[in-house]
Parts: C-alpha cells; sequence; structure tokens
C-alpha cells in the first residue's frame, strides 16, 4: 500500500511540473503588447529613466496639430507638418511630440488629398530633420519642465532611427486621419547643446489631416 501511495505521488509531481512548463498555459505577469489597437502612448527609456505614458487615463491625455502654408510659402504649392503628441494630463509635463514633415499638395487645397495624406506616412523609416523640414523631429519635456528636442544643439542623430511599423486609417468628425505606431530612438540636445538619449521607444498616436 504504501508503494502504490509513494507511486501516486510521483505522477502528481509529474504532472505539476508538465503542467508549469506547457507551451500552451497562459504566460503569467506578461507585459502589455502595444499594437495599433492600443490608445495613444509613449513607451521609452529617456535619460535612463523609463516612461510609460498612456493617453486617455487620469495621468496622460494625447492630441495631434497641423501647421499649414497655405497660400504665400510657394507660387507652385502649399506645403503642411503634423504634430502627434501625449502629455500629463495635469502639468503639461513631461510632453513628447513628434513632428512629421513636409507634404506640399496643390495650391487650389487646403489639405492634402486622403490618399496623399495616407501615403504620408508609409510603412517605412524616416530621417531625422531639424525643424522637421523634410523628415522627423522628436520634442521632449521633461518633468522639470526642461525643453529638449532632436533640432537643438549639433542636432547630430548618428545610429538613430525612426520606422513607423503599423498605421491604421479612419474619418474622425468629418477629418481623415491616420493612426501609427512607430518604433525609434534618437539623441535629444537641449539649447545649451546638452544631450540625452532616447532608446528603446515606441510611440502611439494620431495624425489627423485638418
Amino acid at each position: 500500500m504504501k508503494r502504490i501511495s509513494f507511486l501516486f505521488t510521483i505522477l502528481i509531481i509529474i504532472f505539476a511540473s508538465c503542467s508549469q512548463n506547457d507551451p500552451l498555459a497562459p504566460a503569467q505577469n506578461s507585459p502589455a503588447v502595444i499594437s495599433i489597437t492600443s490608445p495613444p502612448q509613449l513607451s521609452a527609456t529617456i535619460n535612463n529613466s523609463a516612461y510609460s505614458m498612456v493617453g486617455g487615463t487620469t495621468s496622460y491625455s494625447s492630441g495631434s496639430t497641423s501647421n499649414r502654408n497655405v497660400g504665400g510659402g510657394s507660387n507652385t504649392y502649399n506645403s503642411a507638418t503634423y504634430q502627434s503628441n501625449v502629455v500629463s494630463a495635469t502639468a503639461n509635463q513631461p510632453f513628447l511630440g513628434i513632428w512629421k514633415g513636409t507634404i506640399q499638395f496643390p495650391l487650389s487645397s487646403n489639405t492634402p488629398d486622403s490618399a496623399s495624406f495616407d501615403a504620408f506616412f508609409g510603412l517605412q523609416s524616416y530621417p531625422y530633420s531639424v525643424n522637421y523640414t523634410n523628415g522627423i523631429e522628436v520634442d521632449w519635456i521633461d518633468p522639470n519642465g526642461n525643453l529638449y528636442t532632436t533640432s537643438q544643439g549639433t542636432g547630430v542623430q548618428t545610429g538613430s532611427i525612426f520606422t513607423i511599423v503599423a498605421k491604421q486609417a479612419s474619418f474622425t468628425n468629418g477629418y481623415y486621419e491616420v493612426k501609427i505606431v512607430a518604433t525609434f530612438n534618437c539623441t535629444l540636445y537641449n539649447s545649451t547643446g546638452g544631450n540625452i538619449p532616447l532608446t528603446n521607444g515606441i510611440f502611439v498616436g494620431y495624425y489627423q489631416n485638418d
């Protein structure tokens, strides 16, 4: 009887061990996966501090803006640049904004057509550009109110990359908009030339053609 009891105990231990290693079993404490269905947000390590800023929560909000040069910037075309951001809902800092420029469109229009706007956010890597003229600018205001951007200081971005890895288009309140997921890293500079690193960046945000 003791032998049967001993074997039964061994079988229970083996079964429990197999269950814990079952690759189909739900993972415990798995990190949240950021995807195109995620709310606007930033996940990054900035100056060796980890940040997770999720728009639409009690702590953070999100938004977008456009900067259009219509009638006067050129005799042959209009142009526009766009920013998406996530920011502290109470103190306006920390703040992270990502500008993308520049799209050109006919003088006869106030905004680009939807197809051109959609193509402007293609799934590819983009260069950093001082004052977002021909690419990406990242702006960061830290919790102490200090401004850093990719456009100040030397602006050198050797080894930096910004890639749109997913996007989704929709109409909201009559405006065409593109939601993106981007992975990125960069060097951020202050007005005196000091710099801090941003690594492991993941950004989710909307750009609206308004």
